[in-house]
């Protein structure tokens, strides 16, 4: 075999591997250095920081709240809002302990990606946010964790905690995340 073929070939293949991990249909190409992404996951934080204290006391109306500032409809209670994630136009990262590490890597490029249980009564939501804004001094085992801001109904919520702070390690089994690409 001709060994300029061989390495024109291995350069072509690598060219076309390089623009294919670069572009992706959720980020601009003028996006240098990230700075679209990093905006889109500023805002996601700063709209969960203004709702959180007036709606600490109930995961819907919080999830709702944020998902109005950034431009989304949600309705209804926790169950609600888990069936309207659930389907199109979300876009459902999966369920379970890897499907949070996953939601947090989302929240990293800068999409809104909200966590949501159904049960009995009244289920649980949350909104999962990038956690290297209050993180990077944690190990680098701790940083793989999904990071969220929920309510909690007739209690208090929590701000930039851990998800798993949210649900007990049974119940995130059972927790499913979605997410939207922000405008």
């Amino acid at each position: 075999m001709n060994h300029k073929q061989t390495r024109r070939d291995f350069l072509v293949g690598i060219s076309v591997a390089t623009i294919g991990a670069l572009y992706s249909p959720d980020r601009s190409l003028a996006d240098v250095g990230g700075a679209e992404a990093a905006a889109k996951r500023s805002r996601v934080i700063a709209a969960c920081t203004k709702r959180w204290p007036d709606n600490q006391g109930d995961c819907s109306a919080f999830v709702r709240s944020v998902a109005q500032d950034l431009g989304f409809v949600l309705t209804g209670n926790a169950n609600a809002i888990y069936t309207q994630v659930a389907t199109n136009p979300w876009v459902r990262i999966g369920v379970g302990t890897q499907a949070s590490a996953t939601a947090g890597i989302t929240a990293g490029e800068g999409k809104f990606v909200v966590a949501a249980e159904q049960s009995e009564g009244n289920g649980h939501v949350a909104i999962v946010v990038d956690y290297r804004n209050g993180f990077d001094s944690y190990s680098k085992v701790d940083r793989d964790k999904a990071v969220a801001f929920w309510g909690k109904l007739h209690s208090v919520g929590s701000e930039y905690e851990r998800i798993t702070r949210s649900w007990t390690a049974a119940d995130l089994q059972r927790v499913l995340f979605a997410y939207r690409i922000i405008a």
